[in-house]
């Protein structure tokens, strides 16, 4: 990630923003979504067994 620009920074400082700074903390916020949710599948991946049981068979979930 880069940092945001100075800009966008000041129109935040003062309960602001244009579209253009919105959209930067949109994008960064699902870039931000999307490496958490990568690193929680590589730890269950590498997780022992005991740690993340077995799905169920046949596709369909406990309840």
């Amino acid at each position: 990630m880069t940092a945001p620009p100075a800009r966008a920074l000041d129109e935040l400082s003062g309960t602001g923003g244009g579209p253009d700074t919105l959209a930067l903390l949109v994008r960064d916020q699902d870039t931000r979504r999307m490496l958490l949710l990568r690193a929680v599948l590589d730890a269950a991946e590498g997780a022992a067994p005991a740690v993340t049981p077995p799905r169920p068979s046949g596709g369909e979930r406990e309840r």
